[in-house]
C-alpha cells in the first residue's frame, strides 16, 4: 500500500480534500502546521507529496482522532536491522485504551521510517507511551542504536496532529 504525507496551510488541504472527494484523504493540524495523508493502492493526487509504503497496517485512520508521526532516520548500514525491529512490532487494537490506528512507513526516497499512531485522544497515547511496548520498540531509546541521528540530517522526532475543527476552517478562509 502506497502511503502520502504533504503539508500545507489548512484552507489549502481542504481544498484538495474537496476537490477529490473520491479519494481516502484525512486532514489534520497541529504546531503551526497541518497535514493532508492518503493512502491508497495507485499514484497519488498531490503534487509534492512525501511518498512512503506502507510495511504494517493495523486498524483504520479516523479524522476525529489524535495522530503521533514519530520518525526514525538511519543509515545505508542500520536500515535492514531498523526494519526488521519495527515490522516486529504489530500492535494489537485492543491492547490500548483509545488506540485506533497503526501505520510503519518507509521512505521512498530516504533512509528514514515513519511511525503513525492515532488514538481517540492524546492523553491515552500519553498513557500508551509509559508501555513497556512502546519503551521496547518505538521510543527514541529502543531505536537509537539502529537510527542514524549523528550522521543524517534528520533525527528521532514526535509531531503531533490533532482532528480539524470546522469553524477553524470558516476563520481561516474568512
Amino acid at each position: 500500500m502506497n502511503f502520502y504525507i504533504t503539508y500545507g496551510t489548512l484552507g489549502f488541504l481542504k481544498q484538495i480534500q474537496e476537490k477529490h472527494s473520491d479519494r481516502d484523504l484525512h486532514i489534520f493540524s497541529g504546531e503551526g502546521q497541518s497535514v493532508i495523508l492518503e493512502e491508497s493502492q495507485s499514484d497519488t493526487i498531490f503534487q509534492q507529496p512525501n511518498e512512503y509504503r506502507a510495511l504494517t497496517r493495523v486498524g483504520t485512520i479516523q479524522d476525529s482522532d489524535f495522530q503521533a508521526l514519530i520518525t526514525i532516520p538511519t543509515t545505508e548500514d542500520h536500515k535492514y536491522q531498523l526494519e526488521k525491529q519495527l515490522e516486529n512490532y504489530v500492535p494489537a487494537l485492543n491492547d490500548y485504551e483509545g488506540f485506533h490506528s497503526y501505520r510503519l512507513l518507509k521512505s521512498a526516497s530516504q533512509n528514514v521510517y515513519r511511525v503513525l499512531l492515532g488514538f481517540d485522544t492524546r492523553n491515552n497515547y500519553e498513557d500508551y507511551k509509559k508501555s513497556s511496548a512502546f519503551r521496547e520498540n518505538l521510543s527514541l531509546e529502543a531505536t537509537k542504536p539502529l537510527a542514524g541521528a549523528s550522521t543524517v540530517h534528520t533525527s528521532y522526532l514526535e509531531k503531533y496532529f490533532y482532528p480539524v475543527d470546522e469553524t477553524a476552517v470558516t476563520d481561516e478562509e474568512a
